[in-house]
């Protein structure tokens, strides 16, 4: 994927993007799976734009436990989140899930003002701010997630979710069952027992990771 046809640079030319790059701090740099992209212990001074491959943002608490907060797929930007304010209490990592591609720039180059006052560059930071609202409503549709008291009703919250986004009654899971129930905040073992439940009682179906909701749950 080339920068141009990110929503980070949306509307915005090859060749302003080169007139910003110094502007910017552009960086690029490749990682191997399993491999850590970045680390963030308060405020984050770069943010991250994947151009090629998978990569996954998660938390670590007080007691070391990691918790999946997110999948990242080409043209996804992270760390543009912690960079409006410090985290504290836990550190937030970026690993690669693969081949990664990954192009850094400064956050404090993005937000100060152009002394040529560019419209490219105040493209780049409305995107920036879409990008920052997109993130915003994700982060609230975890939280209806997690509102399920039960195991079951988080993941039927999740699954109806995810079924929506599809624009149907069947999705791919972008999770391995380890990283939902980490994701859900529930224990796998007692997930894996709800999951065939819920198959027994014709709730839904799994194929691997193909989820198909039967038409009562929906």
């Amino acid at each position: 994927m080339r920068l141009t046809e990110t929503k980070l640079f949306q509307g915005i030319g090859e060749k302003s993007i080169e007139e910003m790059s110094k502007c910017l701090s552009l960086r690029e740099k490749h990682y191997q799976s399993q491999e850590l992209i970045a680390r963030y212990e308060g405020r984050a001074e770069s943010l991250g734009l994947l151009l090629e491959g998978e990569a996954r943002l998660v938390r670590s608490d007080y007691d070391g436990r990691l918790s999946v907060l997110e999948d990242l797929r080409e043209g996804d930007v992270f760390g543009e989140t912690l960079a409006f304010g410090a985290r504290t209490g836990s550190e937030v990592y970026v690993y690669a899930q693969g081949a990664c591609r990954v192009v850094f720039l400064d956050f404090a180059h993005l937000t100060r003002r152009c002394p040529k006052a560019c419209r490219h560059h105040s493209a780049l930071v409305e995107n920036m701010l879409l990008l920052v609202s997109e993130k915003a409503n994700r982060l609230s549709e975890r939280v209806d997630v997690l509102s399920g008291r039960s195991i079951r009703e988080r993941l039927l919250n999740y699954f109806r979710l995810e079924a929506n986004a599809a624009g149907g009654d069947q999705f791919t899971m972008p999770f391995s069952l380890t990283d939902l129930a980490e994701y859900l905040c529930v224990d796998r073992s007692a997930m894996s027992r709800e999951l065939k439940s819920m198959r027994e009682q014709g709730i839904l179906k799994i194929d691997r990771k193909k989820v198909t909701l039967l038409p009562e749950t929906l």
